[in-house]
């Protein structure tokens, strides 16, 4: 082949490559973003290309060869095996594109380098916020005010800034406490207008509250609300789930853990016809919930980790009926929602249930149209 060949094949070489690397990355980053391992992403995209093309021409090529009256090749080789290539890429990457539709371009917006070594750290519990948690805590909502956070914060509202809060809570048979720590004045005075109303209303009816919370330290740069059966408990020692944060990534500017214990019987509060959720938690569960704002997108990720796999398949089975349940109760209100993100997964790995959703900045703004227009049809049936 002569050099002048090789230059008018060169466009033609640049597509295949593209085509292979397609083949490669769509499916393996779609995995990815998924949540999938990296050595599972990687076994996918492999599968598809090169394995599966190659598997094929050689076959058929060995298939070819002996056959008793082997028919004459009117093509090379190669133009075989690209042509099979191409193939493979339409079954694969279409089928692909028709089950996951949109999806799989938020995948690869978000992944397409997935197999490029570059792991976030894990985030360090190092506010002196979370000092001030006391000890017998059994759930922290760290808020973070990241530079990623405030862009994003900054894009849908203009003007407002992340302030840095920490709430804590625990949950008992007859009682709970709680804790608000903050840098600045947006959550505690809020607390306090609403304290204020339910009081009186209370009062009103007759009705005595078991407790009230009060400011408890007010500083020039940070602010303590705690509930009366936990001041003396403020500052005494690291809250032991303060340590579930580090399963968290390094950039995430909201992070919620929460380590239950295994009860005697089951909390059973909820007005919902099935307990599915409360047994579950009776037996025990680890909850890390976290959100990141890379490149201006939302991506909130929650992992749950229950006592044993049968506990975990159950409460993966109860999450997947509440979402068809919703489907059908609310069906205009799911549609606008995935109208503007990408549709929440969840699914298991051993006992842990892994659930994972991205929206962009458009979606974020979208969202906000799906809840006011659930507001106006909401009053429009209540004035009937």
């Amino acid at each position: 082949m002569s050099a002048r060949d090789v230059v008018r094949r060169i466009p033609t070489y640049l597509v295949c490559a593209l085509l292979c690397l397609a083949m490669f990355d769509l499916p393996s980053a779609y995995a990815y973003w998924r949540g999938a391992p990296w050595g599972v992403a990687l076994a996918v995209g492999l599968f598809v290309f090169p394995a599966l093309p190659v598997a094929w021409h050689i076959v058929s090529e060995r298939k070819a060869k002996r056959a008793e009256k082997p028919k004459p090749k009117k093509t090379k080789g190669i133009e075989r095996f690209v042509f099979r290539t191409i193939v493979v890429a339409v079954i694969a990457l279409g089928g692909l594109i028709l089950v996951a539709r949109g999806r799989v371009w938020t995948a690869f917006k978000s992944d397409a380098l997935w197999f490029i070594p570059t792991s976030l750290g894990s985030l360090e519990p190092d506010s002196k916020l979370l000092d001030k948690v006391p000890p017998s805590a059994q759930m922290v909502v760290w808020v973070r005010p990241t530079d990623d956070a405030n862009a994003m914060v900054g894009k849908v509202a203009p003007g407002t800034k992340v302030t840095e809060i920490v709430v804590a809570g625990r949950l008992e048979e007859k009682a709970g406490e709680a804790i608000v720590i903050e840098r600045g004045d947006l959550v505690i005075p809020l607390i306090q207008r609403v304290q204020l109303m339910v009081m009186a209303f209370t009062a009103e009816n007759g009705i005595t509250l078991p407790w009230g919370g009060s400011v408890v330290s007010d500083s020039n740069d940070m602010k303590t609300w705690s509930t009366p059966g936990w001041v003396k408990e403020i500052g005494t020692g690291r809250a032991p789930v303060i340590e579930l944060i580090r399963r968290a990534p390094e950039d995430a500017f909201i992070v919620a853990v929460a380590k239950l214990s295994p009860q005697k019987t089951s909390p059973s509060t909820t007005p919902s016809k099935s307990h599915v959720a409360d047994d579950v938690i009776a037996q025990g569960v680890t909850a890390v919930m976290w959100a990141r704002a890379p490149h201006e997108r939302l991506e909130v990720d929650v992992m749950i980790e229950a006592a044993d796999e049968a506990a975990a398949t159950t409460l993966l089975d109860e999450a997947n009926k509440e979402i068809a349940k919703s489907e059908k109760t609310d069906g205009k209100q799911m549609a606008c929602w995935r109208t503007h993100s990408d549709e929440l997964f969840v699914r298991r790995e051993g006992t842990k249930l892994h659930a994972r959703m991205t929206i962009d900045l458009d979606g974020i703004k979208g969202l906000m149209t799906c809840r006011r227009s659930r507001s106006a049809e909401n009053s429009r049936v209540n004035g009937r």
